[in-house]
C-alpha cells in the first residue's frame, strides 16, 4: 500500500492555512495530503475513511470556521476512533466547540500568533508522534504528488461506477490507496449484473485509452446482446463521458510524469535529496503510470 505519513484535514475556505502545514511537513520529509481533491460526493467510507486508515496521523485544523463543517467533525471523530487524531487549535476558539469525542485529547495549541510563526513547533510534535520522516524534501514531494494522483484516478473510477473502471484502477495501482474500495465496488457490481454480458467498451476505453474506438465498439454490438438500458442506468455510456474519463486519466499519466521527471529542488540539497529515492523504487513509480 502507498504510504501516508500525514492526513491533513481542514475547513476549504481555508486551503492557503493548510497548505502552509502541509508544506513545512513536507519540507521535513513526510508525506503529506489534503482532502482538497476529494469529492464530497463520493462515499465518506470510500475516499476518505481510506485515507484515513493509509496514515500514520490525521492533523486537524481547528479554527472558527471548520468546527461548524460536518465533514471536518467527521474526519476528526473517524481518526480519535482508529487512534490517529491530532489537533491543532489555531484562534481564539469557544469552549465546546470542538466535538466531544476529541476534546481534551492530542492537540497542540497554536491560538498566541500566527501560523507561520509556529511551524517548528507543529514539526517538532508530529516528529514527536510518528517518528523521523522516511523520505528526503524531494522524494516526500513526489510522493505526495503520486498519491493525490491515486485519489483522482480513483475517482474518475468511481464517476464511471462500472466494475471495468474499478478494475482498471486496481491494476494501475496494485498498492494504491483505495485497492481495498475498488475491489470490494468491483466485486460487488460484477455481482449484480453478472447475467448481463460483460461490456468491452470501457475495458477498451480505459485500458486501451481510445474513447471514440470504444464507443464505435459499443454502438456495433447486436441489440441482442447489448444491456438492457433498463437494467441499470450507469450502464448507459455515452461518447462524451467517456472522452472526458479518458481525457481525466491522460492529464493525470502527464501530470505525475512531470513530476517524477523534474527535480522539486534545483538546489544542492535538493539535488542530493532526489538520489536519496532508490532505483528500484523510483522505476516502480514511474511503470504504475
Amino acid at each position: 500500500m502507498s504510504e501516508i505519513d500525514v492526513f491533513i484535514s481542514y475547513k476549504r475556505e481555508e486551503q492557503g492555512l493548510a497548505e502552509t502545514v502541509s508544506r513545512c511537513l513536507t519540507d521535513l520529509g513526510y508525506t503529506t495530503v489534503t482532502d482538497l481533491n476529494i469529492q464530497k460526493a463520493v462515499d465518506f467510507g470510500d475516499a476518505i475513511d481510506a485515507m484515513i486508515r493509509q496514515a500514520k496521523l490525521v492533523v486537524v485544523l481547528w479554527t472558527a470556521a471548520s468546527v461548524t463543517s460536518r465533514w471536518v467533525r467527521k474526519e476528526a471523530e473517524e481518526a480519535e476512533r482508529q487512534g490517529k487524531y491530532f489537533g491543532l487549535r489555531i484562534g481564539k476558539l469557544r469552549p465546546g466547540t470542538l466535538p466531544l469525542a476529541v476534546r481534551g485529547n492530542n492537540w497542540l495549541d497554536l491560538s498566541d500568533g500566527p501560523v507561520t510563526d509556529q511551524l517548528a513547533d507543529i514539526q517538532a510534535e508530529i516528529y514527536r508522534i510518528i517518528g523521523p520522516p522516511r523520505l528526503a524534501k524531494p522524494a516526500a514531494e513526489v510522493q505526495s504528488q503520486l498519491v493525490e494522483g491515486d485519489l483522482e484516478f480513483y475517482q474518475v473510477a468511481d464517476k464511471i461506477g462500472l466494475a471495468e473502471a474499478y478494475e482498471k484502477y486496481v491494476e494501475v495501482y496494485p498498492d494504491g490507496v483505495f485497492v481495498d474500495a475498488a475491489t470490494k465496488q468491483a466485486k460487488g457490481l460484477r455481482r449484480w449484473y453478472a447475467p448481463v454480458r460483460r461490456l468491452p467498451v470501457l475495458a477498451l476505453t480505459v485500458a486501451l485509452g481510445t474513447a471514440a474506438a470504444g464507443y464505435a465498439s459499443f454502438q456495433s454490438m447486436p441489440s441482442d446482446i447489448r444491456p438492457d438500458p433498463g437494467t441499470d442506468e450507469r450502464l448507459q455510456v455515452t461518447q462524451s463521458q467517456l472522452s472526458a474519463a479518458y481525457q481525466e486519466l491522460e492529464a493525470l499519466r502527464i501530470r505525475l510524469r512531470e513530476a517524477l521527471a523534474t527535480p522539486p529542488a534545483e538546489t544542492a540539497a535538493g539535488r542530493r535529496g532526489r538520489a536519496c529515492i532508490p532505483a528500484a523504487a523510483d522505476h516502480t513509480l514511474r511503470g504504475r503510470i
